[in-house]
């Protein structure tokens, strides 16, 4: 990882006797890459800061620093006003392009982020894990995240130990290509990772890449793991008119393409989750997705040896079973996804659909694995 941008913004004071909240430092940044670096790296003291971006302007990042993000956040209270402004990283491959870290609480708006090529946004902690209090927080209003790619998870964003509410924002054209991890395409949730979708954020068009080697008896398939979100342990919450289209994950090549082996690849078209929890509220929907398995969500568990503890977010590293769970409530909907084996969810945990919302018009099942409630193939 590396990186060029050094944002340290310090938490901010407390709040006047009046309890109005404190007046931000602002600074308008030209259409200059020098002049944000600049900005960026006077972001101090003790009140919250606005960076007010040049409208339309392209600010592109093509050094590093060795071991640092190419914008890394650290600290409280930081808004990034886009003004309609792209983001754009144009260096190296392999250097890791915005970090949200420790204890940031960060909101952009009105802006484009594009180009990463490993990974567009991490929110998390450096090390992983900490007191919560350190976990960041990044808040995206009407933000374009979009062409960035990553070998592993999470090309659009990667939320691991923090919180991100991404909310009438779009996520797409993102792409995860195997080096053996790749998994979420659009957004990679992992460990305490909580993401919220809200208002008419839309994760679309993002693809995950699985990968095939030819190793005699013992070929090898890995990879392609949600197209559209991956979860490893982390929990999703999709609400308003959120929406999970278009994305694919494709397995890797075997020379039998209906081989029951490429079941460990291509899983989950829409969304691909491990142990962690999904729920989807109000009219969020899942819908026109593909995979070879779970076309719209692909639901499963995972045991670790030792004593078991409990299911869901927490993680115990002694061992126990994290069950995977997704629920579906309101007038939430699974519709119109494609899959060799369950179109619409493919369900290895636990699933649960609860008032108007219903799993139909997936081809060629509309579920596939355990019963789900409400659900028929």
């Amino acid at each position: 990882m590396a990186g060029v941008l050094l944002v340290s913004a310090m938490p901010s004071g407390a709040a006047p006797a009046s309890g109005a909240a404190p007046t931000p430092v602002v600074k308008e940044v030209p259409c200059e890459t020098k002049a944000l670096l600049s900005a960026a790296s006077r972001v101090k003291g003790e009140k919250p800061h606005l960076l007010k971006l040049a409208a339309k302007c392209t600010y592109t990042l093509t050094t590093a620093k060795t071991m640092q993000p190419g914008l890394l956040v650290k600290g409280k209270d930081l808004t990034i006003e886009g003004n309609g402004a792209t983001i754009r990283w144009a260096g190296a491959a392999g250097k890791m392009f915005i970090g949200i870290f420790e204890g940031a609480r960060v909101t952009m708006q009105d802006l484009t982020v594009s180009g990463g090529k490993e990974g567009g946004i991490w929110v998390g902690t450096l090390g992983g894990g900490g007191s919560k209090d350190k976990y960041p927080h990044l808040t995206l209003r009407n933000v374009h995240v979009t062409g960035n790619t990553s070998s592993s998870e999470g090309a659009g964003i990667y939320v691991y130990y923090g919180t991100l509410i991404a909310h009438d924002s779009r996520i797409d054209h993102n792409t995860s290509r195997s080096g053996g991890n790749a998994c979420g395409a659009g957004v990679g949730i992992s460990r305490r990772g909580h993401v919220v979708l809200s208002g008419t954020t839309t994760v679309t068009a993002n693809t995950s890449y699985g990968e095939y080697l030819p190793n005699g008896r013992h070929d090898i398939y890995r990879g392609g793991l949600g197209g559209g979100i991956c979860i490893h342990r982390g929990s999703l919450t999709m609400k308003d008119t959120a929406t999970v289209t278009g994305n694919t994950a494709k397995p890797g090549t075997p020379p039998n393409p209906a081989l029951d082996k490429i079941g460990e690849t291509g899983l989950g078209g829409g969304i691909y989750n491990q142990g962690g929890t999904v729920f989807l509220e109000d009219q969020a929907s899942i819908t026109g997705n593909t995979a070879h398995k779970g076309g719209g969500i692909y639901n499963t568990s995972i045991t670790f040896p030792g004593s078991p503890t409990g299911s869901g977010t927490d993680f115990n590293p002694n061992g126990g079973t994290h069950t995977g769970t997704v629920t579906l409530s309101g007038q939430a909907a699974v519709t119109g996804n494609t899959a060799y084996q369950g179109g619409g969810i493919y369900n290895d945990g636990s699933v649960k659909t609860t008032g108007s919302a219903k799993v139909e018009n997936n081809t060629p099942s509309n579920c596939a694995g355990p019963a789900v409630t409400g659900c028929t193939g």
